[in-house]
């Protein structure tokens, strides 16, 4: 005799279904609050920077070692010596970096001169220079990098400086 049972649905019902979504959707907001992106983000640009500055710092230092370029007076006051001002050419004139010639130039070292991640009238590359001694700057975003800024030997804590002389930047 047949039976007038049905058998057990093997699916979910709607209401279960926008239950987890609605709990997963939560869950994902609380994690996005705790993980804070945006400071992740201002950590990488921050490493970035500190990146950038040192290894052009080496190369100014390598290109002034070898005898390629000397440095041009810039304490003086230097409109384009900021890498929003200044171009990312090697040539000593147009980019932000100011230095003469006297054989090969800078580009023998680095390909383009760096632009802060930002480049904005709050967060660019400085330089400076009194014509034998440099210094180059980067603007940080994250506190959590300031300790570097304390260990480099520098006078502002909410900057990354490198370069012979630490105090050519006011």
């Amino acid at each position: 005799m047949p039976s007038n049972r049905r058998p057990a649905p093997l699916g979910f019902t709607l209401i279960e279904l926008l239950i987890v979504i609605s709990i997963l959707g939560i869950l994902a907001g609380i994690l996005l609050m705790v993980i804070n992106p945006a400071r992740y983000m201002a950590r990488s640009r921050d490493a970035r920077r500190i990146s950038d500055v040192k290894s052009l710092a080496n190369s100014i230092s390598y290109a002034l070692s070898g005898g390629n370029i000397r440095l041009q007076d810039t304490v003086g006051g230097c409109l384009s010596c900021t890498s929003v001002s200044g171009t990312r050419d090697t040539d000593g004139t147009n980019g932000w970096v100011k230095f003469s010639i006297i054989s090969g130039d800078l580009s023998d070292f680095v390909a383009a001169l760096p632009e802060d991640p930002l480049n904005n009238s709050s967060y660019y590359y400085e330089f400076a220079s009194d014509g034998k001694k440099f210094e180059l700057n980067a603007r940080l975003e994250d506190p959590l990098h300031y300790v570097k800024t304390t260990s480099e030997g520098g006078t502002d804590l909410s900057k990354f400086e490198v370069g012979s002389s630490l105090t050519l930047i006011p």
